[in-house]
């Protein structure tokens, strides 16, 4: 997908994030503004990981999650510049954090998958 399109998937998720503030219910239109405020956030960032890695020269994966746009951005740089210090500890905590809730998840769909 070209450069234009991923701006264009960005500008998609924040008119859906726009138009889920119309929803009626509370709790639906709650988790519909989370959900396209993270794919928006999520498309930017695979734009900006993936212009960065064709920049720099380097050949981009086919498909950018939040995670390897995330792992890029922190490994290869953003218009020369790393994330300072505090930032790269808060993700690396977010990191661990989202690890030991998934693992803990798979203990617990085990735990029900033997009983």
């Amino acid at each position: 997908m070209g450069s234009s399109g991923r701006v264009q998937d960005v500008i998609v998720e924040y008119t859906h994030l726009q138009d889920a503030a119309r929803t009626p219910t509370q709790a639906t239109r709650v988790s519909l503004q989370i959900f396209h405020a993270s794919r928006a956030i999520d498309s930017l960032l695979a734009h900006i990981a993936q212009y960065e890695c064709i920049r720099a020269g380097r050949i981009p994966p086919t498909h950018w999650t939040l995670g390897s746009a995330l792992m890029d951005i922190q490994n290869y740089r953003v218009n020369g510049s790393r994330f300072n210090p505090i930032t790269k500890t808060e993700i690396d905590d977010i990191t661990k954090s989202l690890l030991a809730n998934r693992a803990a998840g798979l203990a617990q769909t085990e735990d029900a998958g033997s009983g």
